[in-house]
């Protein structure tokens, strides 16, 4: 993504985010509150942090193989080496998508905007983190192992493969769920996101556009959003 674009995006995020119903959260009584302005700082540090590589032009270079060596990867890695199928990857954004939609109308149901806003912020420090990661790891894609690389060669995103975004944030948007809601009777909820959350990690690989240990690294890192942020705010 250029950087004016990257930026604008951050901006658009911490906007979003920072003036949206669900930051009623910080207006509630307990002494665990945090102000808003703390919010409006979390989310926006989040923002910055997003936009960090094409700020400081972290990695924007040329990739360094095109075509890369198959042999370079590790074994379990190298089965999705293929052409990228689009609508596997549509279909992992809808999924995504979805469990935004409905994990937050139900935390907006069950535990209010507090509860929404914490779930927008894991899931914005697992974009950012990620975002982050991209750039300072840049491992190239696996199109980029394909005969398809050297048309591919020039879209900065093709060196952006580990960890997955997708995978990231749809657990972090999973474990703040399962987290808030733990102590339901009904576990179906639970269970559905949960494997929403896998459906776009497996889905991700399917559609050759990252290779299994990028979905688990982002798998890791939404997790570990959901886990800071959910015990940080509750």
């Amino acid at each position: 993504m250029p950087v004016h674009k990257r930026i604008a995006v951050a901006m658009l995020v911490t906007v979003a985010l920072t003036q949206s119903p669900a930051t009623v959260w910080a207006q509630a009584d307990g002494d665990r509150q945090a102000p808003q302005v703390v919010q409006f700082l979390s989310v926006g540090g989040s923002a910055l942090v997003y936009a960090f590589p094409s700020l400081f032009h972290i990695n924007q270079g040329p990739p360094s193989c095109a075509p890369c060596d198959l042999n370079d990867l590790p074994w379990f890695d190298r089965w999705a080496v293929r052409p990228v199928d689009r609508t596997a990857s549509h279909v992992s954004t809808g999924v995504g998508l979805a469990l935004a939609v409905g994990t937050w109308v139900d935390l907006a149901h069950v535990g209010g905007g507090k509860a929404v806003a914490a779930s927008m912020e894991a899931t914005g420090w697992a974009a950012a983190t990620t975002a982050l990661a991209k750039a300072i790891i840049g491992r190239e894609r696996p199109v980029m192992y394909t005969d398809g690389a050297v048309q591919e060669a020039d879209h900065i995103n093709n060196q952006r493969s580990m960890p997955s975004g997708h995978t990231s944030t749809a657990f972090a948007m999973a474990t703040m769920y399962v987290l808030y809601t733990k102590d339901r009777d009904n576990k179906l909820p639970a269970l559905l996101a949960g494997t929403a959350a896998v459906t776009v990690g497996v889905l991700r690989v399917v559609s050759a556009k990252h290779f299994p240990s990028d979905v688990v690294i982002g798998a890791l890192l939404g997790t570990a959003s959901g886990f800071a942020v959910y015990h940080i705010r509750f």
